[in-house]
């Protein structure tokens, strides 16, 4: 399948393969269109499910932080954040694979990562559950294909003030 251009999940009925190809190349926009389309929701739905599919296998199946495998824990975390720029939305190197523990960590800036893959702590923390969480890693687990882009690492360590 040759792509010129970004395909929208919301477009049309792609096969596996084809959104597998457009993830892999970025080239997989999932839009934020307002819709009460049950078959534009569906489409949507069958992008990311396929998008969360290829973020576990880049990471082996296994959190990028611990040791957790159980795919009912692991989702498809996004290092830029859904709403601030949907353009990035499907793209792997704008996604990690974490447990739902440290995907609430990484979401709310408990932790980040430098570009060297090294984690990073938020002081001050009184929660010892917290505090365990956060030493479960000292670095994020290196993927398979598709490292996380340095640009989008930078911006989640600004926005929660670790730069």
């Amino acid at each position: 399948m040759f792509l010129d251009g970004p395909i929208s999940a919301d477009a049309e009925d792609y096969s596996d393969r084809a959104l597998d190809i457009a993830i892999q190349r970025d080239r997989l926009r999932i839009d934020d269109v307002p819709t009460g389309d049950l078959q534009v929701l569906a489409r949507r739905r069958k992008g990311q499910s396929r998008l969360r599919a290829l973020a576990l296998s880049n990471y082996s199946n296994q959190c990028g932080f611990c040791d957790v495998r159980n795919g009912d824990l692991l989702i498809a975390s996004h290092i830029v954040r859904w709403a601030d720029d949907p353009a990035v939305r499907g793209r792997l190197t704008n996604v990690l694979c974490l447990c739902r523990m440290h995907d609430a960590l990484f979401e709310f800036g408990y932790i980040s990562v430098r570009g060297d893959l090294a984690v990073l702590k938020k002081s001050g923390i009184t929660s010892r559950i917290v505090r365990y969480l956060q030493d479960t890693s000292e670095r994020l687990r290196r993927p398979r294909h598709h490292l996380p882009a340095a640009v989008y690492l930078r911006d989640h360590r600004l926005r929660n003030g670790f730069e």
